[in-house]
């Protein structure tokens, strides 16, 4: 719609400029020549004007553009899904790795090995250690007294516990290197979770993530998709997938996602926030305003909502309202300022 308006106004001045050039100035200045009265003066003034105006179109065509450049990605919770382990996770591997459950373990050690390894309590040692740095969130040294382990007291095929609590250091240290910004070793990492844990939700939705940041949107909503394939329900992953489309401009799908989402927890206010946001890009104005008032009834505080209600009110040509919206957002929070001054100086409020 944005592109072929800019295409329609581009070609309407043209036409106007030709008509003003051919039937008027031309005329004019062949009419005046020999009266020898100089036409500089007129052909700069006649450019001016043409500047002007081309000047002008083009701000009135990049409002809308400018005005739905909100940051997105502001308003997403990028935060992973650390796994804890409970006291119940840790008592069963406790346990297994004394080997005083071995009958868990489709192809346990024999009974020598056994009692070697449980003859100079080297399990237990090890077990302490691990819980130590498990504490310290020293994953990678956690995982490693681990595996030591779990090639010990379990085959490849081996479906002990020990391979789900693997998965879930692998995810959490997957986390850390996410938060940290090193989305491709901690895809790595998510990998592994997973290698060990199919279903391993967590794993699915943080790997999910990393990808996004990575720009691999297809991988991420792959993820996304899977995790809701093992767990409809799992809290933010319609938001996540809502957002991710709006990445890659799918914005009904990213609208059905954030309504989907909306059906479990319709107090929202990020869903409803990026909802009229993707209005916006669609020129639906009338939706984008309700989802923007309902952002401002669930959460008063909140400046975006403001400024992108005031956005749509300037292009409306609503102008009082839009300079309400603008002042209370600027009140709500003065570090706003810039972004304020650049919506006032686009549409000259």
């Amino acid at each position: 719609m944005f592109q072929a308006l800019t295409i329609l106004i581009t070609i309407l001045v043209g036409v106007i400029v030709h008509y003003i050039y051919n039937f008027v100035i031309k005329p004019w200045i062949k009419e005046n020549r020999e009266k020898k009265k100089s036409t500089l003066f007129y052909l700069i003034l006649f450019l001016v004007l043409l500047l002007t105006i081309i000047q002008f179109f083009p701000k009135k065509l990049k409002v809308e553009s400018q005005a739905t450049n909100t940051r997105l990605d502001s308003l997403i919770d990028l935060n992973t899904e650390q796994v804890a382990l409970n006291a119940e996770e840790l008592e069963i591997l406790k346990k297994i790795l004394k080997n005083q459950e071995l009958k868990q373990i489709e192809s346990p050690i024999s009974t020598s090995k056994t009692k070697n390894l449980l003859s100079n309590n080297t399990t237990n040692k090890h077990f302490n250690e691990f819980i130590k740095q498990y504490n310290l969130k020293e994953y990678d040294q956690a995982i490693n007294i681990l595996t030591n382990l779990y090639k010990k007291v379990c085959t490849k095929k081996c479906k002990s516990p020990i391979k789900k609590v693997l998965a879930i250091l692998h995810n959490n240290r997957g986390s850390e290197l996410s938060d940290a910004k090193n989305y491709q070793d901690a895809v790595l990492y998510f990998d592994k979770a997973i290698e060990f844990n199919k279903n391993f939700i967590e794993a699915y939705y943080n790997r999910s993530l990393a990808f996004k940041e990575m720009e691999k949107y297809n991988k991420a909503i792959f993820d996304l998709k899977k995790t809701l394939e093992i767990n409809p329900h799992f809290s933010k992953t319609y938001y996540t997938l809502g957002n991710t489309y709006f990445k890659i401009k799918e914005y009904d799908k990213a609208i059905a996602s954030f309504t989907q989402n909306l059906i479990s927890n319709p107090k929202h206010f990020e869903s409803h926030h990026n909802r009229g946001i993707c209005y916006m890009q669609q020129n639906r104005y009338k939706e984008a305003t309700d989802a923007f008032n309902k952002c401002i009834e669930l959460n008063p505080k909140r400046t975006e909502p403001y400024m992108n209600r005031a956005v749509i009110n300037a292009f409306n040509n609503n102008r009082k309202q839009a300079e309400k919206d603008l002042d209370q957002a600027y009140k709500l929070d003065p570090t706003k300022k810039l972004k304020i001054e650049k919506i006032k100086k686009t549409f000259r409020l």
